[in-house]
């Protein structure tokens, strides 16, 4: 899953949370945050911390891999030959173009 915007990492918080078998107030208490971070966040009504999205996908069991440019591919990923895949900066640059 490529996360372009603010709505794919609030999406694949929700599908991960729910296929986890985790309440939306149970996931918040779980990261330390209030159920409406977690409601807004997954609907994207909300640009977040970057600090507590990675904390929830950390939470969530999901890694990301940074593509930092310097040819090397990175440890079990696919996307790593994908010339278009988007790396952390651009996801981040994402994030602050949507506040």
């Amino acid at each position: 899953m490529y996360l372009r915007n603010i709505k794919a990492i609030g999406a694949l918080i929700r599908d991960r949370r729910t296929a986890l078998g985790l309440s939306q107030t149970a996931f918040a208490k779980q990261i330390g945050v209030r159920q409406a971070w977690v409601s807004k966040t997954e609907n994207g009504k909300v640009a977040p911390d970057l600090d507590l999205v990675l904390r929830a996908l950390n939470a969530l069991g999901v890694t990301l891999w940074a593509d930092i440019g310097d040819g090397a591919p990175l440890p079990n990923d696919q996307s790593a030959a994908d010339p278009d895949a988007p790396n952390m900066a651009q996801l981040i640059d994402d994030m602050l173009n949507e506040l």
